[in-house]
């Protein structure tokens, strides 16, 4: 938690002083005006989505089983953006809050939906990284990001591809990575035992 703490405000000024840095010289947004923006702005931006109508076919949701249907030849749909359009609120802004995906594929009851969901599995994959699996806490790390920006947007379900390769990348880490740290390991300790029996 001190880590926390600590790591937190370097994480955050970086973040600010990289989104001034590729600003541009017309822009005029303040630290106090851009933190407003990603705060308030969601929810108020989700709440445009009411008079948007529900669709019901799951385009948000199953996202990831659209795109390869479409990949493969199976659809002839196109899947969805995940970057949504911008709405003026009165400034603009194109982030909707985690709930997004949700109410538009199933409404109020895709909401509920969708937080059973996320309690369950992120509850699961918590515990079982605090009681020591690696993999578990490597998968934790992953989804952290998302839980981290949920006020903004949903990116654990409509970014599942991403989310996928990065934890490709992450077994292929523990799966060569820990078996040699392991292995330097078990030398190190030999050669202790060995020297501790040399010496008696």
């Amino acid at each position: 938690m001190k880590k926390i703490f600590i790591y937190a405000p370097v994480v955050l000024a970086c973040i600010i002083i990289m989104h001034f840095y590729r600003m541009s010289d017309d822009d005029s947004a303040t630290i106090a005006y851009i933190f407003g923006t990603y705060i308030y702005s969601p929810l108020i931006a989700f709440g445009t989505l009411i008079d948007s109508g529900i669709n019901w076919s799951g385009d948000y949701t199953l996202r990831f089983i659209n795109a390869i249907n479409y990949k493969i030849g199976i659809s002839s749909v196109e899947p969805v953006k995940t970057i949504l359009d911008y709405v003026y609120i009165p400034s603009p802004t194109n982030v909707y809050s985690v709930m997004q995906p949700f109410y538009s594929d199933m409404g109020i009851y895709g909401v509920a939906f969708g937080a059973m969901i996320y309690g369950v599995l992120l509850s699961a994959i918590y515990s079982s990284a605090k009681s020591g699996n690696l993999v578990m806490l490597g998968l934790y790390s992953i989804l952290s990001v998302s839980l981290i920006t949920q006020f903004m947007s949903e990116t654990i379900i409509t970014n599942l591809s991403g989310n996928i390769k990065l934890l490709l990348c992450m077994f292929v880490v523990f799966r060569f990575f820990t078996k040699k740290m392991n292995d330097n390991k078990n030398i190190h300790m030999q050669k202790n035992y060995n020297q501790k029996v040399f010496k008696h």
